[in-house]
């Protein structure tokens, strides 16, 4: 997602030049009355930096029989010639809106074109230009709506072959990592019955079946006994007096001696 006007400015720079047309005429019919009249005068005061150098072109492309004497060459040429897309683009980048007069003959050339079989073009030189002089004929208020709206479906045509030529051909499907994983996982051959115990590195044949050696750790631990040694039986002293009786009897809130829970706590920790 676009966030700032440098990374606005980054993405205008690289696109091709019928994007850059076509994302700016979207613009400026997104915008308002005064922003319009504002935009404008602006363009036509960044205009004035090369209006010497087009005056003269400008003056024959609007000038009825010059401009027929001129567009005379492309009618009868093919648009793969470089020097007819050129010429074409200078054309629809000079001609004046209220130039009705010469319009026709500019969308009959434009009509000409379309008829042709583009996809033999594999040139992608000539698909960029192409497309920059259907996108100027598509937005060019020179132009009737119905006019506009075949230069669009040319258009359309050229961008469906350039999609062609970019994939490498309409029956070619890029092959995607996960598939190629898939189909190796597919293909792969099973292992031998009897080597599901096998080592790794090592065939089925050469397998050696070698018992178990303890690990040395647990080699070295000893034994833990099952049940705590009992101390050796003595005497069974004479049964104590009444006195001594409530002697050894528990006082409440006294807490007992842990000997007597000494066994229940190993035999928890150890099993």
């Amino acid at each position: 997602m676009i966030n700032t006007k440098d990374e606005v400015v980054n993405w205008f720079k690289e696109l091709q030049s019928y994007n850059r047309i076509d994302t700016m005429c979207t613009l400026l019919n997104m915008c308002l009355p005064f922003e319009l009249r504002f935009l404008g005068t602006c363009l036509e005061e960044l205009g004035r930096r090369d209006a010497q150098e087009l005056r003269g072109i400008e003056l024959r492309v609007n000038n009825p029989q010059e401009f027929i004497s001129d567009i005379a060459s492309c009618q009868s040429g093919e648009p793969t010639d470089r020097k007819n897309r050129r010429k074409m683009a200078m054309f629809l980048a000079l001609i004046r809106a209220c130039n009705h007069t010469c319009v026709n003959e500019l969308f009959k050339t434009l009509e000409g074109w379309g008829n042709r079989d583009f996809a033999r073009l594999f040139d992608e030189d000539v698909l960029q230009e192409l497309l920059l002089v259907y996108t100027m004929a598509t937005n060019h208020p020179v132009f009737s709506f119905e006019q506009r709206m075949k230069c669009g479906d040319i258009f359309n045509k050229l961008k469906s072959c350039e999609l062609k030529t970019s994939s490498g051909g309409g029956g070619h499907h890029p092959h995607h990592p996960h598939q190629q994983e898939t189909d190796s996982l597919s293909n792969a051959t099973p292992p031998p019955p009897n080597s599901a115990g096998t080592p790794l590195g090592m065939g089925p044949g050469s397998a050696q079946t070698q018992p178990p050696q303890p690990h040395p750790i647990a080699s070295q631990q000893q034994p833990i006994p099952m049940q705590i040694p009992l101390p050796p039986q003595q005497a069974v002293p004479p049964p104590p007096t009444q006195q001594q009786q409530q002697v050894s009897l528990p006082i409440p809130g006294f807490p007992q001696a842990p000997m007597a829970q000494v066994g229940g706590l190993l035999a928890n920790h150890y099993f």
